[in-house]
C-alpha cells in the first residue's frame, strides 16, 4: 500500500484569543518580519508524508513492514505579545524538519499454546530553524541596547537517531486464561547546536553544542481471563518513555550577571537548563469487556493507576533581564488514578447509541520548590469529569444507503498551569458534531458539521508569562466554531 498526504496551510496572525466578548489586542511585528503583507503575523505550514506498507501473510504468521518519508516546514512571524509580554519586540524565522521512520514486525498465529511477535524500529530526524529579532519600538527606548533596533538571531539545528527492538511472548496457560509478557529495548543519540548572536542574547551570545544519548529497556505483562465468548476480564502492567533533549540555555549575560552559576533570583542552576531529562510512566489497569441481551449490548470498564516521573514543563523565570526566555525543566512526579465507562446498545438493526464517562485525578506527588509548584497541584488539561453521547441511525432512500450520525462530548473543567492559577480555568462545554451520509454505488456523499451548537468555550489556557510569584500574562485557545463541509469519496 503507497500513500502519500500534502498539506500547506496559511494562517493569518495566530490562534489566540483571550476570555470576554473583545479580542486580544497585541503589538504588530517589526517591518523586517511582515512576510505575505501580514503585519499582525502569520504561522505557514507545509508537510508531505510518503508512505510505503507492507502486509504478507505466512499462514502460520504475519508480516507487517512499513516505512515513511516526512518533510515539512514552516514560516513565522510573531510580536512578543504571543509569549505574554508587551515589549515592542517579534521575531519571524522559518523551520524545516526531515525524518525516515521505519518498522518491521512478526505476528505468529500458532494454534498451540505460545504465540509471538517480534520487531524491530528505525528512526531518524533533522530539524533546523533560524528566527531573526527585532525592536520596533523608539531604540532608545530598548533597555537591553540602547540605539539597537536588530537584536540578534537565534539558529539552532537538531537530530535524533533511535533505534530499538521488541517482543513478545503470549502463553495459554489454560484455554481461556492467557499471559503476555513483552520487552522494548531501545537505544538514542540525540544532538543540539545552537550559536545566537545579538544584543537579545548578551555580549557572548549563546553557543552551546550538546549530545544526549541513553539505551534502556521497558516491560510490559497482560493476564486475560475470558470464561466465556461475552465476558473478558484482564489486568495490565506497562513502562512508557519520551526521549529527554538537549535545549540551548539560558544565557548567562541575561540570567545570571553575577556569575554565580544561578539564575538571578532563583535558586536553579543555570547549566540544568540546557537539557530536559526523559520522563517515564508506570502505569497499571484493571479491567474487562461484557456482550449482553444477544451481543446487542456491550459493556466495557477499567480502573486504571500512573505513576508519572521527570514531567516535563515549559518554564519561564521572573528575573527581569531574563524573563523573555523559557526553557524545558522538569517538574517532579505525579500520580494519575480514574476510572473509565463505555456502553454500546444496537437498540435495533438501524439504530445504535452509545454513552460513556470518565473520572480522573491527576496530582503532583511531590513539592518542586525551584519552580514554585506544589505538591497535590492538578496536572494542566485533566478534567476531573468527562463524558460522551451519541447515536446512529442507518435507513434506505429509494436503493441508496443513508445514515444520520451524533456525537457529542462532555469535557470538565481544569486548569492550565500546575500553579492552578484561576485565569488558566477552561474547559467545561459540551460539544456536538453531526453527519449525514448517502452511498450510491461506490460513491459516498457525506455532510458534515462540527460543533452544531456554536459553542464558545476555552479548549486550554495556559499561562505564557510566569512571574516569582506564578501568576502572569495569559493566553488561551478557543473551540474552533461551527463548521460545516461536504465529502466525496469513491472506493475501488
Amino acid at each position: 500500500t503507497l500513500t502519500y498526504v500534502s498539506q500547506n496551510t496559511e494562517t493569518d496572525g495566530f490562534a489566540l484569543s483571550n476570555s470576554g466578548v473583545y479580542e486580544q489586542t497585541l503589538l504588530q511585528v517589526a517591518p523586517e518580519n511582515v512576510a505575505r503583507g501580514r503585519k499582525d503575523g502569520l504561522f505557514d505550514t507545509q508537510i508531505e508524508i510518503a508512505n510505503a506498507t507492507l502486509a504478507y501473510d505466512f499462514s502460520w504468521a504475519d508480516l507487517l513492514a512499513t516505512y515513511s518519508y516526512i518533510s515539512g516546514g514552516s514560516t513565522n512571524a510573531l510580536p512578543f505579545g504571543f509569549i505574554g509580554s508587551n515589549i515592542p519586540m517579534s521575531y519571524g524565522g522559518s523551520s524545516n524538519h526531515r525524518e525516515h521512520v521505519g518498522e518491521v514486525r512478526l505476528v505468529t498465529k500458532l494454534d498451540g499454546a505460545w504465540n509471538f511477535l517480534v520487531g524491530l524500529y528505525s528512526e531518524n530526524l533533522q530539524d533546523d530553524v533560524v528566527w531573526n529579532y527585532y525592536w520596533h519600538g523608539d531604540p532608545a527606548t530598548n533597555p537591553t541596547a540602547p540605539g539597537t533596533h536588530y537584536m540578534g538571531v537565534w539558529p539552532d539545528t537538531r537530530d535524533l537517531q533511535q533505534i530499538a527492538a521488541f517482543g513478545e511472548v503470549s502463553w495459554k496457560l489454560l484455554s481461556n486464561l492467557t499471559l503476555t509478557t513483552g520487552v522494548r529495548t531501545y537505544e538514542y543519540d540525540r544532538n543540539y547546536r545552537v550559536d545566537a548572536v545579538g544584543a537579545l542574547f548578551g555580549a557572548n551570545g549563546i553557543h552551546r553544542l550538546a549530545d544526549t544519548d541513553a539505551s534502556d529497556s521497558n516491560l510490559r505483562a497482560n493476564l486475560s481471563y475470558k470464561p466465556s465468548d461475552d465476558m473478558l476480564l484482564y489486568a495490565g502492567w506497562s513502562q512508557g518513555f519520551r526521549l529527554g533533549r538537549p535545549q540551548g540555555g539560558l544565557p548567562a549575560d541575561a540570567c545570571d550577571p553575577d556569575r554565580d552559576g544561578l539564575i538571578d533570583g532563583t535558586s536553579i542552576a543555570l547549566d540544568s537548563t540546557g537539557a530536559t531529562d526523559s520522563d517515564s510512566v508506570d502505569s497499571y489497569e484493571i479491567g474487562g469487556r461484557l456482550s449482553l441481551l444477544d451481543r446487542r449490548a456491550t459493556l466495557s470498564a477499567a480502573v486504571f493507576r500512573t505513576d508519572w516521573s521527570d514531567i516535563p514543563i515549559t518554564q519561564r523565570v521572573g528575573s527581569s533581564t531574563c524573563r523573555v526566555f523559557v526553557y524545558g525543566a522538569n517538574a517532579g512526579t505525579a500520580l494519575l488514578e480514574g476510572a473509565e465507562l463505555q456502553a454500546d446498545y444496537r437498540i435495533t438493526d438501524a439504530l445504535r447509541i452509545s454513552a460513556g464517562a470518565s473520572w480522573l485525578d491527576a496530582r503532583l506527588t511531590r513539592d518542586v520548590p525551584a519552580q514554585n509548584i506544589s505538591k497535590n497541584s492538578s496536572l494542566p488539561g485533566s478534567p476531573e469529569f468527562s463524558a460522551n453521547l451519541g447515536f446512529q441511525y442507518v435507513f434506505q432512500i429509494g436503493r441508496y444507503d443513508a445514515s444520520l450520525r451524533a456525537d457529542s462530548i462532555y469535557v470538565g473543567s481544569f486548569f492550565g498551569n500546575l500553579q492552578e492559577s484561576p485565569s488558566t480555568e477552561a474547559g467545561d462545554y459540551v460539544k456536538v458534531d453531526a453527519s449525514a451520509r448517502l452511498e450510491i454505488g461506490n460513491l459516498a456523499l457525506d455532510l458534515i458539521v462540527r460543533n452544531l451548537t456554536n459553542e464558545d468555550a476555552f479548549t486550554f489556557r495556559g499561562a505564557r508569562d510566569t512571574t516569582s510569584a506564578g501568576v502572569g500574562e495569559f493566553y488561551g485557545y478557543r473551540l474552533r466554531p461551527r463548521t460545516i463541509g461536504v465529502q466525496l469519496g469513491y472506493s475501488f
